[in-house]
């Protein structure tokens, strides 16, 4: 059994004008046209490695070969991007995971092999994201439907649009049923660690979870030049400590990463 290596490499090429960006990026937010061509393009390569080919209520891309034993491995990652992403983010592991199907095409199978691309994995105009996993578990919910993206449109209205069905998507999950024993997803790193040591694979052995916070700081507007120090309350520079220490925290080994991503001030 091989890989080919050179199709993989051309595929993920032909992905990366999808979307292409005049920087050299991608940029094919979730249920756009981009990243419904995207998909169709993927459905295809699935087809060709094998696979018996759906798009369920939810708008995930799912691949299915079944095995011997009514038990599945499942493998992918996501097409949809953030605006101006890297080629490979999500697209690498949903074509690597096309080119193992094609590899077992020919194989006798104990386990049967699903190969997924999720829908809205990174959150497009706002969104919270994760939409298509979340339809795969079954923690899909009204709330996460009816929520309005940066658009005004409802996350519903985008899954329909794209071609799915959102109340399936939100009574029906696509595969508690079935006896999925492991999933594996194949992913660029998104940070420096690998490069750095010159370590070409890692395994991931646990995750950081993500928590965002929004804080408030309420100050006074006065008078630059003529109101002292000790009277004033600038709202900015207090915000500038909170900043510094958030990232403080790490080191303090209350987190393991922490940051700072926007800074608003207004009057």
């Amino acid at each position: 059994m091989e890989i080919d290596g050179d199709r993989l490499l051309a595929r993920l090429e032909a992905l990366s004008w999808i979307g292409a960006t005049s920087s050299g990026g991608v940029t094919r937010q979730a249920w756009s046209p981009d990243d419904v061509a995207a998909r169709d393009v993927v459905a295809g390569w699935m087809a060709e490695a094998g696979l018996d080919v759906t798009v369920d209520a939810a708008t995930n891309l799912v691949g299915r070969r079944p095995g011997s034993t009514g038990r599945w491995l499942a493998t992918g990652s996501h097409l949809d991007t953030v605006i101006d992403a890297g080629l490979y983010d999500g697209a690498y592991g949903v074509v690597a995971a096309v080119e193992v199907a094609a590899a077992l095409d020919t194989a006798d199978l104990d386990h049967g092999i699903i190969v997924a691309a999720f829908a809205n994995e990174e959150g497009a105009r706002g969104t919270a994201g994760m939409t298509g996993s979340h339809a795969c578990a079954g923690q899909l919910d009204a709330a996460a439907l009816a929520q309005r993206d940066d658009d005004g449109v409802t996350v519903a209205e985008r899954i329909r649009a794209a071609g799915g069905e959102p109340e399936a998507a939100a009574v029906a999950a696509a595969w508690p049923p079935l006896v999925l024993d492991a999933f594996v997803e194949l992913h660029v790193e998104q940070g420096p660690v690998l490069a750095a040591a010159g370590v070409p694979v890692g395994v991931v052995t646990g995750i950081t979870g993500r928590q965002v916070l929004d804080i408030s700081i309420a100050g006074a507007a006065n008078h630059a030049g003529t109101t002292p120090m000790d009277l004033r309350a600038d709202a900015l520079a207090a915000a500038a400590e909170v900043v510094l220490t958030i990232e403080e925290l790490p080191g303090k080994g209350l987190l393991r990463v922490a940051t700072t991503g926007h800074v608003l001030a207004r009057r």
